[in-house]
């Protein structure tokens, strides 16, 4: 089989990660002329004009795209929490080295976790031997190491292996799009697709190690080896792990899973084609129809075909129309029930979308809510999106590893997103009683810290060495003692 054959369970998903980025894209990819006849089916003797303005009259309302969003923006809430070795510190403002922050990194890895639940990961580092070199001499050479993330469309195959007593990737290919100067004309690049390769071979050691290689293909026809196999070293030794991580919704394994808000995603697809039908049917009943009846058009008497041309009715100021006696008008205008259904039907579509998942969407009640009954109603979001963030956080901080040792550090790194989703200041009683706590040794001076910062009191950005050094600074040693009332004041 060539090296771009497909995994089963890829070709199986590709239909529903294309679904998924159409409906997160919005209207412009629901509308396009590839895709728009599987959203919107034609009716039947329906012509290609009376269907490209049905389309055109026809709003997408993006809930799916709002609703990941708004998961990211809860995801984000607060910084993660980041620790590498020094050594790597200074370059996670571009772990890609194409502009991309850790922290842009991360964001992105959790709109593909929550949009189609499946990307991956790839720590790299320039083939360019560094034999010989010091950590420093490879940084000053521009030799560092970088993240790259994959999409679940580019994740095409792989296979797994028990290997020095755990189940390892042994294969991975990954469809990659580059761009390059073209042959005639160096200021214009095209686009070309590769796969990279890479797998777990036999050493002549005894051992196994990573290989990387690169095919192309020529002039669309089977791919070939473009570039001879290379064998990545780290600290001058070669891998014995291919350095990828899957990163799905709720786990970090190569199984491909079903998209988290896939039944938000068809929804918001029915609620489309319900909003579309309403669309149609006000613009073929809204306008009401003028009727004549009792006025025939002139026909000659002896065919009693017609002759000359038809009777013409002008509407408007300044026409007069002039009819027999008998002859009646009215305007036909449409008095049924239909249109009722399907605004029942679409608000109790748009109701089902925040349900799964959409719930900043839907109308706030006139009472508001209280903190405890809105924590009810969203425990289940949280609950799936506490899956997100925890799967998230184990795979960059797996693949922050590699990159820490790869930059020369220990990989000894730790890396969490944060999970308190719901901005919720404490109220005055809860500060009594968690002054009480503190005060009565119930709490450590960390603690009551913690509990204060997450209830909005101490800025995020505030660490408890510096609050606490602070504090210490700004106290009085003692408490002034209160200031005497004047004395008639104490009569009075």
């Amino acid at each position: 089989m060539p090296v771009n054959t497909k995994h089963a369970s890829v070709t199986d998903a590709l239909p529903t990660w294309q679904r998924c980025r159409d409906v997160i894209a919005g209207q412009d990819a629901i509308h396009s002329p590839a895709r728009r006849v599987i959203y919107l089916p034609m009716f039947k003797g329906e012509d290609d004009v009376a269907y490209a303005a049905r389309v055109a009259r026809s709003e997408f309302f993006n809930a799916t795209y709002r609703t990941i969003e708004g998961m990211v923006g809860m995801l984000f809430r607060k910084n993660p929490a980041v620790k590498v070795s020094a050594r790597a510190e200074g370059m996670l403002a571009d772990v890609t080295q194409a502009g991309r922050s850790l922290i842009d990194l991360t964001k992105d890895v959790g709109r593909e976790a929550l949009g189609v639940g499946r990307s991956g990961l790839l720590v790299d580092y320039p083939k360019a031997s560094t034999e010989g070199m010091t950590v420093q001499q490879a940084e000053k050479s521009g030799l560092r190491p970088k993240m790259a993330l994959y999409k679940a469309e580019n994740i095409i195959n792989w296979q797994t292996g028990w290997h020095a007593g755990r189940t390892l990737l042994t294969l991975l290919v990954l469809e990659e799009s580059v761009a390059v100067p073209r042959a005639d004309d160096r200021f214009v690049t095209e686009t070309v697709t590769q796969w990279r390769v890479l797998e777990l071979v036999d050493t002549t050691a005894g051992g196994k190690a990573v290989q990387i290689t690169l095919y192309r293909a020529k002039d669309g026809g089977t791919p070939e080896v473009f570039e001879e196999p290379i064998f990545p070293l780290r600290a001058s030794k070669l891998l014995d792990e291919i350095p990828f991580t899957f990163i799905g919704a709720d786990n970090t394994q190569p199984e491909v899973q079903l998209p988290p808000l896939i039944d938000l995603v068809h929804m918001n697809v029915s609620h489309y084609q319900s909003t579309s039908d309403a669309e149609q049917g006000a613009y073929k009943t809204a306008i009401p129809q003028p009727y004549v009846t009792g006025v025939e058009n002139r026909t000659n008497p002896t065919t009693g075909e017609p002759a000359g041309k038809p009777l013409t009715f002008y509407m408007g100021g300044g026409n007069v129309w002039t009819l027999p006696k008998d002859a009646t008008v009215g305007m036909l205008e449409f008095q049924g029930t239909g249109l009722a259904a399907i605004e029942a039907r679409i608000d109790r579509k748009e109701k089902q979308m925040a349900v799964l998942g959409a719930r900043m969407l839907e109308q706030q009640k006139a009472a508001a809510e209280t903190a405890e009954t809105a924590g009810i109603h969203r425990s289940g979001e949280q609950s799936a999106l506490a899956t997100v963030a925890d799967t998230v956080g184990e795979a960059i901080g797996r693949a922050l590893a590699w990159f820490d040792l790869w930059a020369g550090g220990t990989g000894d790194v730790e890396f969490s997103i944060n999970k308190d989703f719901l901005p919720t200041k404490l109220t005055a009683p809860e500060l009594t009683a968690l002054l009480q706590q503190w005060q009565g040794g119930g709490m450590s001076d960390k603690e009551h810290f913690d509990a204060l910062q997450r209830g909005g009191w101490i800025s995020d950005a505030q660490d408890f060495e510096t609050h606490d050094a602070e504090v210490r600074e700004s106290a009085p040693a003692t408490m002034p003692a209160p200031v005497p009332a004047p004395a008639a004041a104490v009569e009075a």
